[in-house]
């Protein structure tokens, strides 16, 4: 498997994570609010529908862009996911300081960031893997 499709898997993985993670906010945010100690049900249910709106996004970097993308265009259009998975992971460290979440709450969003940052980690070494192997982009 050479790097560019390494970093489609890792980039197919965090499309697949936010996908379900934003189903699942918005199906159960209820018990999703209640059980965090958040109590707001509209706001758990709009991060979720930002999620998915993220998922699908992400997706069509990496599958609509198979064909269509260069290697080199791949690696710079992931910069922007890196990025906001990385901003993912500074809110939930501002949020976790600002809102009184209960125990479970609490190690459900470390879980996530962790999870987020991990993934972020990795689209970033493949990323610049992948571009440290493609040709630069010449325009006229």
């Amino acid at each position: 498997m050479n790097h560019s499709s390494k970093l489609r898997l890792v980039l197919r993985a965090n499309a697949i994570f936010s996908t379900v993670a934003g189903i699942v906010a918005v199906v159960s945010a209820g018990w999703l609010s209640r059980s965090s100690g958040i109590d707001h049900v509209a706001l758990t249910r709009l991060g979720g529908v930002a999620l998915i709106i993220f998922g699908i996004a992400v997706f069509s970097v990496t599958v609509f862009g198979v064909t269509r993308r260069p290697d080199n265009k791949l690696a710079a259009d992931t910069l922007e996911i890196i990025i906001a998975d990385f901003a993912w992971v500074a809110a939930t460290i501002v949020v976790l300081n600002m809102v009184e979440f209960t125990r479970g709450g609490a190690i459900g969003a470390i879980v996530i960031a962790v999870v987020v940052g991990f993934g972020a980690t990795q689209a970033w070494l493949r990323a610049k893997l992948v571009a440290q192997a493609s040709p630069a982009i010449v325009t006229a």
